[in-house]
């Protein structure tokens, strides 16, 4: 912890991600897949809960309904507990911000707390199990994406990199290749004068194309069929 406090500055913090233990009731303890956001002093200020955990990897499926003799080997798998979902949080004179740990940044319209929507995302991740693959590269694209969308500046912080600062428009403005160490001091750009579309509305706007383009299909069919086989003319 130490090291750690001697890396941050006097009036800054350090935001990153830990295994954040708290007791049950009955005293179990109980993990989280956390972000922990640390003072010059030691102090969390704030912290974020994993919601979309991985199946299989951090906790197992349907595992309570699972048989007595099977269950010890199910806890071979941390289960983790679920955090509460996306919402912002706040620092000082910070922005407020969203915090998404590793792969929930690829959950369109479940990203941000609608009814408190933050300023700009910040994206902790661990791509080394991908090793030197596309996956990286994957998880980029599908954070660019939720920027676009969103229409928030998106800091992506990932051990191995790829790290990124991807403003609300989807254009990279800082880098970290794959398998580097380095630093980037950025400024976060302004964020967008009025919401996006998708931002306000979600998935109904893609849903509402659909339905759209199945209700022209559905004419489209129909005439077909009228002017093929029941025109009285032919």
């Amino acid at each position: 912890k130490q090291q750690l406090l001697a890396a941050i500055p006097q009036q800054g913090y350090l935001i990153t991600g830990a295994v954040r233990i708290q007791l049950s009731p009955s005293g179990r303890p109980i993990p989280f897949n956390s972000m922990l956001a640390f003072n010059k002093q030691g102090d969390i200020v704030t912290q974020y809960d994993k919601s979309h955990l991985v199946p299989f990897g951090e906790y197992i499926p349907l595992s309570q309904y699972f048989p007595n003799w099977i269950k010890p080997i199910t806890n071979t798998i941390t289960n983790f507990q679920a955090g509460l979902g996306p919402h912002s949080l706040k620092i000082a004179d910070i922005p407020p911000f969203g915090t998404l740990i590793c792969y929930e940044i690829i959950f369109p319209a479940q990203i941000v707390d609608k009814n408190n929507r933050p300023q700009w995302i910040i994206n902790l991740t661990n791509d080394g199990w991908y090793g030197d693959s596309a996956g990286p590269h994957q998880h980029l694209v599908s954070t660019i994406m939720r920027a676009v969308e969103e229409g928030l500046t998106t800091v992506r912080v990932a051990n191995n990199g790829i790290s990124a600062v991807i403003n609300p428009l989807g254009q990279i403005i800082a880098f970290m290749p794959l398998n580097h160490i380095g630093i980037l001091d950025v400024q976060l750009p302004q964020k967008l004068s009025i919401a996006t579309p998708y931002g306000t509305y979600g998935n109904i706007i893609p849903l509402s194309m659909m339905i759209l383009l199945l209700i022209i299909a559905i004419c489209f069919s129909v005439s077909t069929y009228y002017s093929l086989f029941l025109n009285p003319k032919k």
